[in-house]
């Protein structure tokens, strides 16, 4: 897909928790929510919102959540609508605009019947868990986080030489970063599950095993929940050419054997166990989830509880091959690594476990060019031909794209269960997909 072609439409509420009111602007006698001026770009970078509020309106904010997003394919437009937050308002505003509460708010006003619906739900959810369900999503946060991210840098001997930009802010995570005399130092908090370690836990566990593969956080000791890290320079991002993401994957499972040696360290340190076995006995459970039923919707779970007993099969005869349990990343793609002078740099590793080696292979299982999938998949296959045949490893990957994708099914159960139920509509595709993809590889 050519994202150059594509439309973007930003709409914006933009709260004063001060006073307790948002932004409306006048276009045609009619008001409406601010829609920014984006065009030709699907991607929008936070720091281009931000700025553009700046521009436009004169005020300093930042970026709460995402509360909907609509793409659609056909006409190749993103809309979204995003929660921001005042931190310095304009004297005055430009004569088409005005702060609105809740008192005043009245269906007449709106052009668009989604907007007064979207600044209603907004007024109703505001004090409730269902705005602020994580921490960076909580009004006020960033002032205080702010704070503690510029003494903690200072006391660890930086010098701050910029403004703080957001990167990232989603139901799920949260980046940032800040120029410093060093370079830019980036600031990661992200939403925990019963099946994730904490990634500054994961890289400072990592960093003495792999130190030349993984990067080195800067600790902050009193607050775990917080993952600092040096520039890393840029991703090999989507247009990696095949050679380099078959590189990738060679230094990766060469990377994935040398784990072998130290997991139990890892596991001592907390790395959560998502092997073959963990799976298979997830399955039932996994299936008589309410959450899971109701997403699945009727049809869907009835054809996946007639499969669970080959899906526990499936798990059985995997195990029967002589490729164990190792270290995995759990989001192994070219834009999660970085090319430097000793070799590969792999980051992002919130999904990081213990598990099979083979549930890494998504930037092989969503190769839809054969051609190039075979590629990326003998590359691989070879680094294990110390432990099977070239035949009973290619058998191994057929084998094995189920289960990967019940592996991922199981990490969206996790995910939506830590989020508010609002928030899920974000993921309401995951575990339908997820569960046809185990279906038709079982098949």
């Amino acid at each position: 897909m050519d994202a150059t072609q594509w439309q973007s439409q930003v709409d914006v509420i933009i709260f004063d928790a001060q006073s307790q009111r948002i932004l409306i602007e006048q276009s045609d006698q009619i008001w409406r929510i601010p829609r920014l001026p984006i065009a030709q770009l699907w991607l929008v970078p936070l720091q281009t919102i931000s700025q553009l509020v700046l521009e436009h309106y004169g005020i300093v904010s930042t970026i709460l959540q995402l509360l909907h997003q609509d793409i659609d394919q056909t006409s190749q437009t993103v809309k979204s609508l995003r929660v921001l937050e005042v931190h310095k308002p304009r004297a005055a505003l430009p004569r088409n605009c005005r702060w609105l509460a809740l008192a005043d708010l009245d269906a007449t006003l709106f052009v668009h019947d989604e907007h007064y619906a979207a600044a209603h739900a907004f007024f109703g959810a505001l004090a409730g868990p269902e705005l602020q369900h994580v921490a960076w999503t909580r009004l006020g946060w960033y002032q205080t986080w702010a704070t503690w991210l510029g003494q903690t840098l200072t006391d660890l001997g930086y010098h701050l030489t910029g403004p703080i930009e957001q990167v990232k802010t989603s139901n799920l995570s949260f980046v940032a970063r800040i120029a410093s005399d060093e370079g830019w130092i980036y600031c990661k908090t992200a939403l925990q599950t019963r099946l994730m370690l904490a990634e500054s836990r994961v890289l400072a566990a990592l960093a003495n095993y792999l130190p030349n593969h993984v990067p080195n956080p800067i600790l902050a000791p009193q607050a775990p929940e917080y993952l600092l890290l040096a520039d890393l320079g840029p991703d090999l991002g989507t247009n990696a050419s095949v050679a380099t993401r078959a590189d990738v994957l060679v230094s990766f499972a060469q990377l994935q054997q040398a784990s072998l040696g130290f997991l139990d360290g890892l596991a001592e340190r907390g790395f959560v166990q998502r092997d073959l076995a963990v799976l298979s006995a997830a399955i039932d459970v996994f299936a008589a989830d309410r959450l899971v039923i109701e997403a699945l919707g009727p049809e869907l779970h009835t054809r996946f509880v007639a499969q669970i007993a080959g899906f526990q099969q499936r798990c059985e005869h995997v195990q029967s091959y002589t490729i164990s349990t190792t270290l995995t990343h759990g989001d192994l793609h070219p834009r999660n690594v970085a090319q430097q002078s000793n070799g590969y740099c792999f980051f992002d590793w919130a999904g990081a476990a213990l598990s099979h080696p083979f549930f890494d292979l998504q930037d092989v299982f969503h190769e839809p060019d054969p051609s190039i999938k075979r590629q990326l998949r003998a590359a691989y296959l070879a680094q294990w031909l110390d432990y099977e045949p070239i035949e009973r490893l290619e058998a191994l990957f057929e084998q094995i794209e189920p289960l990967y994708a019940l592996h991922q099914a199981l990490t969206y159960q996790a995910l939506l269960h830590a989020l508010a139920p609002t928030a899920r509509l974000e993921f309401a595709w995951a575990l339908p997909f997820w569960v046809n993809q185990a279906l038709a590889g079982l098949g």
